[in-house]
């Protein structure tokens, strides 16, 4: 081998070493939950997901364990930024139909959220069915809780808030298995104001 091949090959074994040194443990989990979305819970593997990352095992085992740590990591991620953060965010309106409007309007049914929790809500996994269950419950507690402040008896506010939840997962679900019927950005904001008007009761 030529001296500039060896200096080569070296280089290329720092830029490795170096990324392996910097990757976080937020980049695995990104990239977990982005595997995930696109191939389901069953694909995540260490190995594939190194490959992916342009590092080597070693450098997955200096943040974890094993598979399961990973996947329970990647988990809290999903409940915290795709829920718990939402809520945090929404709750600081003033009242609870504005409250109402600004949950609506964060959840545009984003294709990669959607993705990720269809992918979720498939696996047989004890660990992923117990999280989903914990976020399912947890927005329809919250769309209780809005609807009750609205000033809805409890019970009209624990039907109304499964039916606006259920118009959530249902077009979750209908963008996966034909994604021509969701329409275009433009309309489906006419529709978002559609399904707002319908699901926020107006004093």
């Amino acid at each position: 081998m030529s001296i500039r091949m060896r200096m080569v090959y070296a280089h290329m074994r720092m830029n490795n070493r170096k990324r392996q040194q910097t990757l976080s443990t937020a980049d695995w989990e990104k990239a977990a939950l982005k595997l995930i979305a696109e191939q389901g819970v069953s694909a995540l593997a260490v190995e594939p997901l190194s490959r992916r990352l342009g590092v080597t095992k070693g450098s997955f085992y200096w943040h974890y364990k094993n598979r399961q740590a990973l996947l329970e990591r990647a988990l809290a991620r999903w409940e915290r930024i795709d829920t718990e953060n939402v809520i945090d965010r929404v709750i600081k309106k003033a009242t609870p139909a504005e409250r109402l409007f600004a949950l609506f309007a964060n959840v545009a049914v984003d294709r990669y959220d959607g993705e990720l929790y269809t992918a979720f809500s498939a696996s047989r996994d004890p660990l992923v069915k117990a999280v989903v269950d914990r976020v399912n419950k947890r927005r329809l507690k919250f769309l209780e809780d809005c609807y009750r402040d609205l000033g809805l008896p409890t019970e009209e506010a624990k039907n109304i808030s499964l039916i606006a939840y259920s118009t959530y997962l249902g077009l979750i679900k209908l963008r996966s298995d034909t994604p021509d019927a969701i329409p275009g950005k433009a309309q489906y904001k006419e529709m978002m104001k559609m399904i707002v008007e319908v699901l926020v009761p107006q004093k």
